[in-house]
Formats: C-alpha cells, structure tokens, sequence
C-alpha cells in the first residue's frame, strides 16, 4: 500500500483558473431572505440564527459589502428582528418578488463592487430556503461569473431533502461548500487576529482588526535573505511589485536544472529516494522501502489530490478535525456524495504559556463521528490554523477508537513539519502501533 508521500522542489507555477482564497478585499455577502413568517418553518432553532448574526458582524467588521433581501415582505413579513439589531441602516434591505437575489438593484451594487476591486469577486451566499431563492440566486451567480461560496450550515429549508439537495445541486453547478467557522478563519487571513474560545462543543469566535497593518508584498521584503526562497503559486488578485518579480528572476536564473526539476516519472529521481529514505526511516522508527512506500508528487497539493481520489467513492464519509485547511474540499467535492464531518479542536489558550498549542480534542466527539461508512480521517499535524500538534496519546487514543474500522485510511497531512517549534515534539501517526500499514503522510520541501 501507498504509505508514505513526499513534495519536494521549489517550483514556480501559475493556476489561472484556481478559486482564490476568501479574503475580505475581493468578498461580498448575500444574506437571502431571513424573514419573520419563515421562523419555525424553514428555520426552527436559535443556532442558525447565531451563524447569520455572526457572519454579519463579521461583513461589518471586516468593511465587507453586504446585500439583505426581502422577498414579498407583505406576504414573508421583514427581516427578523435578530439581525435587524446588527444591521447599520436597515433602511437599505432590499425588496424582491423573484425568487433570486440578483434584481436590477443588486446587480448594480455588484456592477460597483467590481469596479472598486481588483480580481474576480467572491460571493458569499447564506439564508434561505436552500431549495428556491439561496438556490436560484447561486445558479444565477454562477452563470453571471462569480465565485460562489455557500455557507452549508448557514443555509436552510422546512424539509432536510430539500436542503441537502440544493447544497448537491449547487455544488455541481460550480458553488464552494464552507462553513459559517471557515469563512471566519478565512477572512480573518491570520489566526492571531481572531478570539477563539469553546463551550458546550459550539465555537465562540469574534474579529477585531482584521484590516492587516501590513500586506503580503512587505512580508515578503522584509527579510535579508541571501538566497531567494519565493514560490509564486496561484494567482494574486493584486499587482505584483517590482522587487518581488526580480527576485524570482533571480532565483530562476541560479537553478540548476540537474538538481531542481521534477522527475519524469512517479518514482521520482533515485537520489532523491534514497535521501528521503535515509532521512524518514529514522523518523518512522522502521526501515522504509524506497521502491514500494515512497511516493514524490508534483507538490504537496497533489499528493493530497490524489490520495484523495484513489481511496473515495460516492458514499464514502471523510473525517476532519475543525477548523481546517480549506483545499481538502478541493477532491473531495469531485467525487459524487461524499459526507463531510468535522470534529472540533478545542483551543484552550487564557492562562497558558503555551498559547494556541494548547489544544486537545473530545474523544466522544470522534468516536461518534466513525460509522461503518467512514472512509478516509484527515489529520493535520502540525495543524493550520491552530498550530496545534497531535501527541503520541492523542495518536493511541486515534488509533484504539480506529480499531473496530479496518477500512478506514488515515490521510496525516504534515506539511507544516519543517516549521514547528523546536520545543515541541512532533510526532506522526504511522509510528504507533501497527498504523504505518493504514496511512498516508504527506510532506513538503517547501
């Protein structure tokens, strides 16, 4: 079995038609019809309603545009009064009697918001009913050439079927699922501008000068590097500095092709093979074979691909712990009828000297997540955005709740290994038991 992956080589490389990353620059928020005659009949709980007052808070303290719909608010009666509390002029709702947000009105609001930004603007769809106006307002997004993301648990219907139906439909179509919590963490850009805080297994979380102080293109001037170690991957939705291009022209320049380039073939170059396993043996505490159990991938992304790919079919579940790093929807959203279910890291960090590293997860929470199902559990090790390091116990409580699932592949997504902290020790899981036979741990080089 494929048990070990491994990303290497600095590469320069372009994805012209990648989903950008959510950022509150190229965003704008739709809230579709959350009225009062709808309450107890397309949403019947305080949670959603939550999820809606937090993502509007986020829109205004993020300076995010954001366009609320009524429709037929003689009939559907106006927004409920919740979140008529968190918006600003409530004045600028806008009426509809299409079932689609996208009226004349708002698409002159979308017309503007383009003009004002640079790169292809985000949707970000959430309210209700799923199945008719977050629905037709997504289809019709889609087809106007805007990204859509459609905030799952923050979109609703009177009837499960319906819900779950339109979220397959629209995802066919081309919509990005996410969550109420991962389109915080997203427009947030860094975990160290967002409060996090958990009770009763539901995240509590709040921005507060999310604006950064300083862009991308000045992290990347300030160090004194004496070699460039840019990697320009994906598309920017900015103008890219003079200094920045020269320095990857500079970098381009002093490859040696001999040593950089990627090999031809899966197998990867055997010098390379060889070191790899010289230097993960140790690390594994077992002897790996070069030929059968290493694996070199056109970078870490594709490893995951797939990985992904070879192991899911439609019907499979796939486990992830919450928050998490957005690009594992990416496969699994090709593959038709995949469930999605997360298990929430709680993060623990008032009083401690440890900061966000001090982390743990409920093992109930796992443990009724597993079903007969379940196919594939996504570990990230050291996990973005957390930073948070799974412990050789934590891996043994894992693997015993694994036990009963021979099935099950763990995916160990340890990316982020080469930058841990140098006190803390990072350990993986393949090392425990006899785990190395059913999983997957994916590297990079950078």
């Amino acid at each position: 079995k494929l048990s070990f992956t491994y990303s290497c080589i600095t590469h320069l490389t372009y994805f012209p038609n990648m989903i950008p990353r959510l950022r509150f620059h190229n965003s704008i928020f739709f809230c579709c019809d959350i009225q009062e005659q709808c309450r107890g009949i397309c949403f019947k709980d305080n949670e959603i309603i939550s999820l809606w007052i937090k993502l509007i808070d986020l829109a205004k303290t993020s300076h995010i545009p954001l366009i609320i719909t009524e429709h037929d608010s003689v009939q559907y009666g106006p927004t409920i009064s919740e979140i008529k509390e968190h918006i600003t002029d409530p004045s600028q709702i806008i009426q509809k009697q299409s079932y689609s947000m996208l009226t004349p009105d708002v698409k002159a609001q979308l017309r503007q918001h383009d003009n004002n930004k640079t790169g292809k603007i985000i949707v970000v769809l959430f309210g209700i009913a799923a199945h008719v106006c977050v629905l037709q307002t997504c289809l019709d997004l889609l087809d106007e050439g805007y990204h859509v993301f459609i905030v799952v648990d923050a979109v609703d219907s009177r009837l499960e079927v319906d819900k779950t139906n339109a979220i397959e439909r629209m995802k066919k179509y081309g919509a990005i699922p996410t969550t109420a919590s991962s389109v915080n963490y997203e427009i947030s850009e860094s975990f160290s501008n967002t409060k996090v805080s958990t009770s009763n297994n539901q995240t509590e979380w709040n921005t507060k000068n999310l604006i950064p102080k300083i862009s991308c293109w000045d992290e990347l001037r300030s160090p004194n590097y004496k070699e460039p170690s840019y990697s320009l991957w994906g598309a920017t939705t900015t103008e890219i500095p003079e200094f920045h291009i020269e320095n990857i022209k500079k970098l381009a320049s002093e490859l040696n092709v001999e040593d950089y380039q990627y090999p031809p073939s899966y197998k990867g170059i055997p010098s390379l093979l060889e070191s790899v396993c010289k230097n993960f043996s140790k690390a594994f505490g077992r002897q790996i074979n070069p030929k059968t159990e290493i694996m070199i991938s056109y970078g870490a992304i594709t490893g995951v691909i797939n990985g992904m790919k070879a192991f899911l079919k439609p019907g499979d579940e796939v486990i992830v712990f919450e928050p998490y790093f957005p690009f594992y929807f990416g496969p699994i959203v090709l593959i038709d009828n995949i469930t999605i279910k997360s298990v929430r890291v709680h993060i623990n960090s008032q009083g401690s000297n440890e900061g966000v590293t001090n982390t743990t997860f409920a093992e109930d929470d796992l443990k009724n997540a597993l079903t007969e199902r379940t196919r594939v559990l996504i570990i990230n090790s050291p996990h973005n955005p957390t930073t948070k390091v799974f412990t050789e116990k934590e891996y043994q409580v894992i693997s015993d709740l694994l036990n009963p699932y021979p099935n099950v592949i763990v995916f160990e997504d340890a990316t982020l290994f080469p930058y841990h902290r140098s006190d803390v020790k990072v350990s993986f899981f393949g090392i425990i038991g006899d785990n190395f036979k059913r999983s997957i741990t994916v590297f990079s080089a950078g």
